[in-house]
Order: C-alpha cells, then sequence, then structure tokens
C-alpha cells in the first residue's frame, strides 16, 4: 500500500532522514515512535506531500506520489493532528463534510455520513449543529478523528492526535481508534512519543532515532527481541520482569467451548455459531484435550458426520496452566496463532488463551 525507496529528507547541512525504505501493508496500523527530532513526523507527512523528500520514491499502491496532484493526493487521506484543527465558525456537521464538500460529493452521496460516523464516537446526533467551541477538548478530537473518516479514505495519518489530552480522555481515544481500525480496516500511521500508546495500537511499530529506522516489527518482537540497547531502554525492565512471572493459568478464560469426540458436525458448527467463534475444542468424556477444530474445515463435511481423530488439528495448540507468559510469546510471534488452549497436567482441558487477550494483557502492563 505505502512503500519508501530510498528516501533522504537533507534540510541544508541537517540529514534529517537517511535512506528509508520501508513498506506499510494495506489496512495496517504502524505507530511511529522514536525521540523529538528522530525525523518520525517528517516522514509521515511525506505520505501526504506536507514534506518532499530531497531524494528517493514514495508509492501509493504501486504509484509515485511526486506524480500525483498534491492537494488532490490530501483529499484522499485523511490526516489527524494534535491541535484538532477543527474550524470555529463551522458547525459539527459541516467540519466533518468538509472533504466531501470539497470532493462536490452529491447530496445523495453525502447523505447519512455525518450521523453514522458520530454516532461511531458515541456522542449524540444533535451535536452536529453545534459549534466546536461548545465541546470538550476530548469530544473535539474524537471530531476530529471521524472527520478523517468522512470521504472513506483509505489512508489515515495521525499526529501525536492524543499528546495534549489528560490520561482519561487520551486512554478514551486510544480505545476509539483501536475500535475503528478493526471495523473499517483503514492504513493507519500513526506519531507518537509514547511507546505505551504505540503497544496499544499497533500491528507494528517504527522505531527512529536520528533519521534512521532502528528497528520496523510488531509489538512481541520489539519486546522480545529488540534491536539494540536503545530499543530496549525504552522500557522498562521491572516491569517486564513483573509480567515474564505470569502463569498461563492467571491470564486464561475459563469459559471455553468444547465438545466430545464422536459429536455430530452440526453440533459442533451450532455451537461456533452460536457463540460467534471459528474454533471449539475436542475433548474426551473425561473431559481430556484431544485438540481443536474449525469452523471453516467442518463446513466441507454433511452435518450428520461424527468428529474423530482424523479431523483434529493437535500442532502446537495448548499450553500448560504452569506455563510462563514469556513462554507464550515464542506461539503468538506466529501471526497465524489466533488461540491456546490450556491443560492441566494430566491434559484436562482448563481454559483458553485467544491472542486478543495475550495483547491485552502485554499492553496493559505497560499503561
Amino acid at each position: 500500500m505505502i512503500r519508501f525507496e530510498n528516501v533522504n529528507k537533507i534540510y541544508g547541512e541537517n540529514h534529517v532522514l537517511k535512506d528509508i525504505s520501508l513498506e506499510i501493508n494495506t489496512g495496517e496500523l504502524v505507530c511511529v515512535i522514536g525521540a523529538s527530532g528522530s525525523g518520525k513526523t517528517t516522514m509521515t507527512r511525506m505520505i501526504n506531500r506536507m514534506n518532499e523528500p530531497t531524494s528517493g520514491t514514495i508509492r501509493i499502491k504501486g504509484e509515485d506520489i511526486q506524480q500525483l496532484n498534491e492537494v488532490q493526493l490530501r483529499r484522499k487521506i485523511g490526516y489527524v493532528i494534535q491541535n484538532i484543527g477543527l474550524f470555529p465558525h463551522m458547525t459539527i456537521r459541516e467540519n466533518i463534510m468538509l472533504v466531501p464538500k470539497l470532493l462536490k460529493w452529491t447530496s445523495e452521496q453525502k447523505k447519512g455520513i455525518a450521523e453514522r460516523l458520530i454516532a461511531k464516537v458515541d456522542l449524540p446526533v444533535d451535536y452536529l449543529e453545534r459549534k466546536p467551541d461548545s465541546l470538550s477538548g476530548g469530544q473535539q478530537q474524537r471530531i476530529g478523528v471521524i472527520r478523517a473518516l468522512a470521504a472513506s479514505q483509505s489512508i489515515i495519518l495521525m499526529d501525536e492526535p492524543f499528546g495534549a489530552l489528560d490520561p482519561i480522555t487520551r486512554k478514551s481515544l486510544q480505545d476509539l481508534v483501536k475500535k475503528l481500525h478493526r471495523e473499517m480496516q483503514k492504513t493507519i500511521v500513526l506519531v507518537t512519543h509514547d511507546m505505551d500508546e504505540a503497544l496499544m495500537l499497533a500491528d507494528r511499530i517504527i522505531v527512529m532515532k536520528q533519521g534512521e529506522i532502528i528497528q520496523f516489527d510488531t509489538p512481541v518482537n520489539i519486546l522480545e527481541n529488540p534491536a539494540n540497547e536503545f530499543v530496549k531502554s525504552l522500557f522498562s525492565s521491572s516491569q517486564k520482569t513483573e509480567i515474564s512471572a505470569l502463569f498461563a493459568e492467571e491470564i486464561m478464560d475459563d469459559g471455553v467451548l468444547s465438545v466430545t469426540m464422536n459429536s455430530a458436525v452440526s453440533e459442533a458448527l451450532s455451537l461456533m455459531a452460536e457463540h460467534k467463534r471459528r474454533t471449539v475444542a475436542v475433548i474426551d468424556d473425561k473431559n481430556i484435550f484431544k485438540g481443536k477444530i474449525s469452523r471453516d474445515f467442518l463446513e466441507l463435511f454433511s452435518p450428520s458426520e461424527r468428529i474423530d481423530e482424523a479431523l483434529l488439528d493437535k500442532e502446537n495448540i495448548y499450553v500448560t496452566v504452569d506455563t510462563l507468559f514469556r513462554e507464550l510469546i515464542k506461539y503468538f510471534r506466529d501471526e497465524r496463532v489466533q488461540e491456546l488452549f490450556v491443560v492441566d497436567k494430566e491434559r484436562h482441558l482448563r481454559g483458553l488463551i485467544s491472542r486478543q487477550v495475550f495483547l491485552d494483557v502485554l499492553y496493559n502492563q505497560f499503561n
């Protein structure tokens, strides 16, 4: 989706960005972190050509953005900044619908957009007719976030969007961005100086120092395998020790779904549909864990067929109750692993750790 190819930025004698090459995938939320002067904002603002590279190429969907009209490019990319940037003389509705208006959307195209978006950030619809100064700072920033979504832009840039907010409001907006990203699958590039924020939000994190990318990786890999002492120093060793000492039993969900061997395929499918799950554990009549089975796989079989050993997935899918958290990292480092079942020493099924729970525990240790 977004590709930097040997990008440099030089201001006089100051080499702000040094031979940056990277690729951000479609639908990914990437946080860019580093100290002041590391080049993180300069690099991000190059995506919408608010900063121009001295050399190198930036492509969006394979197209060199230097060949595009910069105004039209910016209207296709949402932008959220720290000081919000709402126009005080406009109503909230007018602020939200500014870009669709500039793009000359028809009344039919614009119909209902403001109402749908303001509902996503849990603000009353009648706020649409208010002016920005009647809203709190946190409410205004919520409007700033959804304004960046109004024209269906596939890319959203966020430059320190929550930096000026109090901790409670900031956490609320972080949760909001995480929720909107999950629901709408936009490609989001978010600049922050706060590693806690990056850990909570990002699919991957770019760590920058003095114009260079030191590490570009998932939060789990950065925590477990920091590229150097600089990256390692961004985290508190005492907090990492505390999280490493957790046992699987302490974070598992004990309400795990299961069916017994020889159950009908239709029974397992109904259970998964009822609870909106894609997999279910399979146990014997003594609650011994035998494996798991997925909805996608079961749908290949007749509803009346019975579940037996041949249908089970048994590879790297369970841990014991006394498995330490630091050992769970090696499983969840694989993006394909979405859950781990938890068993006791006799292999009785005890619970489940989902990838989301694992990541929430990981991030909450740094908040």
